[in-house]
């Protein structure tokens, strides 16, 4: 595991994930980051539901072993672990908005729909992308680069232009460019 920032580089509120972003930063082997850059990451309990609803698979085991280490933390959302239904939102997103409302917390989700309905709501929003930043910004990860290539080919959907404008921001992008040059002059 990469090594934690100190904890007053730690954001001070918590962050809540949903199953989306869960499962993709396990399959890249980032599950730490959460717990390393916030004060808690929880997982509400429908979203830890949601994440082992394929046990067999690697990236549900690794959330599993990620609350076992205590990365992660599974939490009751308020009013009950069955939130009302949000029209267009699954239950495991319901629950992480009311998680979040409760807790003052940071929402990690990358479904647009619940990402407005948090918004709307008046949260803190992050994606999968945006957490990745933050890590490289601690020192967490060196290249963003390497990450989301991992997470697009894990299957999991950036949309290209968020990926340019990503490593543009991060002074990736020329980085990538010049490494394809020098690869293709071998």
């Amino acid at each position: 595991m990469a090594s934690s920032p100190r904890s007053a580089e730690r954001v001070a509120a918590p962050l809540v994930i949903d199953a989306g972003p869960a499962l993709a930063l396990a399959r890249i082997n980032k599950l730490h980051l959460p717990r390393a850059l916030f004060a808690e990451a929880l997982l509400p309990h429908p979203v830890y539901a949601e994440c082992l609803a394929r046990p067999d698979r690697a990236d549900a085991k690794a959330v599993a072993d990620a609350v076992v280490q205590e990365w992660l933390a599974r939490a009751d959302v308020p009013g009950g672990n069955s939130p009302p239904t949000v029209a267009g939102l699954g239950a495991g997103e319901v629950a992480v908005i009311r998680l979040s409302l409760d807790r003052q917390a940071v929402a990690l989700l990358d479904d647009k729909a619940a990402r407005q309905a948090a918004l709307h709501a008046g949260l803190r929003v992050l994606g999968v992308v945006g957490l990745l930043r933050l890590a490289k910004r601690h020192g967490l990860i060196r290249l963003l680069a390497a990450d989301l290539d991992a997470l697009v080919k894990s299957g999991y959907y950036l949309p290209p232009a968020l990926i340019i404008d990503t490593l543009r921001a991060e002074g990736e992008l020329r980085q990538a460019a010049e490494a394809g040059r020098s690869n293709r002059s071998v």
